[in-house]
């Protein structure tokens, strides 16, 4: 099982595919919620789609990223399409996994970690593993493609006929 720590955060999971299945599903909740208060201006950068048949959760996100840069060294971050409104703020807790504070960046985070972890199983495992994360990241337009394809079971709760979706941690 892939530990995840929440650090106290708003994030329930307690392993890094359900970490990655909670943001995407925070971050289509914010946008959809964003696109609502502001129809002149919507944004279309994240979607969520389930397939039962082969029990599987679609994450997509077309993310824009900026330089982070330290020490000589540079990286990169979802930048916050939400800046200037409380939509996309993230609470990540202190001393967990995640050091984002607004969904964008968390989300880009968290698929990092899920594509280390799968990187580390095929090292070491000849296709054995799914790949389950893809990103392109073009660094002339600071564009991010993600592509987040979980595998999930599901089920019935209550009476109601509300479904429940649980991630299923593939990774070691």
């Amino acid at each position: 099982m892939s530990a995840f720590n929440a650090g106290g955060g708003e994030l329930t999971a307690t392993n890094k595919v359900a970490a990655l299945m909670e943001l995407g599903f925070k971050l289509v909740k914010a946008e959809d919620a964003y696109n609502a208060s502001s129809p002149q201006f919507p944004l279309n950068t994240a979607a969520m789609a389930v397939t039962t048949t082969n029990g599987s959760l679609t994450l997509t996100a077309t993310l824009p990223v900026e330089d982070i840069r330290s020490g000589g060294v540079v990286g990169l971050k979802a930048r916050n399409i939400f800046a200037g409104t409380t939509f996309g703020d993230f609470n990540p807790g202190t001393a967990g996994d995640l050091a984002s504070t607004d969904l964008p960046s968390a989300f880009f985070e968290m698929v990092m970690f899920v594509d280390d972890e799968e990187k580390k199983v095929r090292a070491n495992v000849v296709q054995s593993q799914p790949k389950m994360v893809t990103h392109n990241i073009d660094l002339n337009t600071r564009i991010a493609n993600v592509t987040a394809v979980l595998p999930i079971q599901t089920a019935l709760t209550g009476t109601d006929g509300d479904i429940a979706l649980k991630a299923i941690d593939v990774l070691p």
